[in-house]
């Protein structure tokens, strides 16, 4: 099996998934949650096959440290409901190493240890930073050179992570920025505010909204792009005036760069607004979705989207 998105499998056994793990609860730095357990057993369609990643504290995409043949993926669905680390609300798309995956129908029964339990995998560390995928995704990652990232970009057309049209403008999109850059223009659109505004709609999960456009939102912005520390970068410029599901609020979120629990007010994730990191050469696949302030958003009745 090539591990190609859309092919069917299954979630081994957390006796079997224990086996592969290290005194931390990892595989090749990347963490085996307690979230994750729910799933043993189950099945569901490969989404995409993760050859590299963006990683917050990178200036570029970082290559999974997986063995040839058994690669990263994320599978359809499949995101971090935050059960075992105290109701983060980022909902980030779960990593799965494939010596955790069997091939539908394949035999996933084996003899082991015991069960595995929420508590027997590492959450926080012991100065009391939290732990789980994402802040762990430096050390789970390597550095990629520019040969590979040509390699990686072709493969990622060729197993169909991403269409062909899609890969076009991942790399059309890197060089015109860069060529801006030389220009001295970074791409970052900076407000003149010294402080901005705060909007609360009391948005809850099922809501309609209107991403407002560019320009409306340009003015809740400071000199550094953000609305209260929270920037609205170049990548969610194609969602302004869109309609939308709000898919939750965001109260709390763990820092990937410290493993820090910070809590976060008038905040919501859209259905279906995710990155894809358009920005740098040959996207990144790693689907995370983008925080809308209230103040960025018009809600409209669900009969009139």
């Amino acid at each position: 099996m090539k591990w190609r998105p859309g092919t069917t499998v299954e979630v081994r056994s957390a006796a079997e998934i224990l086996r592969t793990l290290d005194d931390r609860g990892m595989l090749r730095g990347l963490p085996f949650m307690p979230e994750m357990l729910a799933y043993c057993g189950k099945r569901f369609r490969i989404f995409r096959r993760i050859e590299k990643t963006c990683a917050e504290s990178a200036d570029s995409p970082r290559r999974m440290r997986a063995f040839d043949g058994e690669p990263v993926v994320l599978l359809e669905g499949v995101r971090c409901d935050a059960s075992g680390h105290d109701g983060c609300d980022r909902a980030c798309a779960i990593f799965w190493h494939t010596a955790w995956l069997a091939e539908a129908g394949e035999p996933t029964a084996a003899p082991g240890p015991p069960a595995a339990s929420a508590a027997q995998f590492v959450t926080r560390t012991a100065a009391g930073a939290y732990v789980c995928q994402s802040t762990e995704l430096w050390r789970a990652t390597q550095p990629l050179t520019r040969d590979r990232r040509i390699r990686v970009a072709w493969q990622d057309v060729r197993l169909r992570t991403y269409p062909l049209t899609s890969m076009v403008r991942s790399v059309l999109v890197p060089v015109w920025l860069s060529l801006m850059a030389r220009l001295g223009f970074d791409g970052q659109v900076r407000g003149t505010l010294t402080k901005t505004p705060q909007a609360d709609l009391g948005l809850q999960p099922g809501d309609f909204v209107r991403v407002k456009a560019k320009e409306e939102i340009f003015a809740t912005l400071d000199r550094g792009g953000a609305n209260r520390g929270l920037e609205f970068g170049p990548l969610m410029y194609p969602f302004c005036g869109r309609v939308y599901k709000v898919r939750q609020r965001v109260e709390r979120i763990i820092l990937e760069t410290t493993g820090e629990m910070r809590e976060v007010r008038s905040t919501v994730i859209l259905e279906s607004a995710t990155c894809d990191g358009r920005v740098f050469f040959g996207g990144c696949p790693r689907d995370e979705f983008h925080f809308w302030r209230e103040a960025w958003l018009t809600r409209v009745e669900p009969s009139r989207p």
